[in-house]
């Protein structure tokens, strides 16, 4: 039981959506930053729903996982 519990949270923690504004404090980049991303293609999958931007916490943290390492600097 306590097991079911715990797939039942980890789920629902993978599918918790972030707005552009939420991302922006998380990462700590300008709400700019993230547009000039989604029309680049440089940043983590997001979806459209309707007019309004949302970012899966999963594919943001697979997205930060894939550029560690990645700077140029």
């Amino acid at each position: 039981m306590i097991e079911n519990q715990q797939n039942v949270l980890a789920a629902e923690a993978a599918t918790e959506l972030l707005t552009p504004g939420q991302l922006s404090r998380k990462l700590t980049v300008p709400t700019a930053t993230l547009a000039f991303w989604r029309t680049t293609n440089q940043g983590p999958k997001f979806l459209k729903i309707g007019r309004h931007v949302r970012y899966n916490i999963q594919d943001v943290n697979d997205w930060l996982y894939r550029c560690k390492g990645e700077a140029n600097a």
